[in-house]
């Protein structure tokens, strides 16, 4: 997403969690929908993956921040707000990439695509049934780009390299 309404989902979280230690904002430079999770690939496969990304990323606007989502359903580990998709491209373009990623390398996803934003990170033993929300943020945005990361687990939380990037028309 934009860098603003990633900005504003920052903003948002910060709000929602307040001081509380088990409720970690994300910060707006990690703000991301993922598209496909891959986990660990062989450094060797890293082209292919590219290379399917290049060529089936395209356009997706009409997107509009929705609802905030406990995630997973049973024992949230994180808070994110839901991806409204108007126009049906964010799910085509995910499609897309899927089928590319499937042919490259073999992928499969291990779960339905549920379009989100993470914005808060939760620690363990967190239980979201007496956190009250706030209304999310009602923003709407095109995608700016689709990017192939690579994931650093540091202890301080995700670090994201970008391998690749497909700068979107919309």
């Amino acid at each position: 997403p934009p860098e603003a309404v990633c900005e504003e989902v920052n903003r948002w979280a910060r709000e929602v969690a307040g001081h509380n230690q088990r409720m970690r904002p994300v910060p707006a430079s990690n703000g991301h929908i993922t598209l496909a999770f891959l986990g660990e690939i062989p450094e060797s496969q890293a082209w292919l993956v590219a290379e399917a990304v290049q060529d089936s990323a395209s356009d997706m606007a009409g997107l509009e921040l929705g609802a905030p989502a406990w995630l997973p359903r049973r024992r949230a580990r994180v808070l994110a707000l839901e991806i409204n998709d108007r126009e049906g491209q964010l799910a085509a373009c995910q499609s897309r990439v899927a089928a590319a990623l499937q042919e490259a390398i073999g992928w499969r996803p291990n779960q339905t695509f549920l379009a989100h934003l993470t914005a808060i990170r939760l620690s363990r033993g967190f239980q979201p049934t007496d956190q009250a929300l706030p209304a999310s943020p009602v923003t709407g945005f095109s995608a700016k780009s689709v990017t192939l990361y690579a994931s650093r687990l540091r202890p301080e939380g995700s670090a994201y390299e970008a391998l690749e990037i497909v700068v979107l028309d919309n």
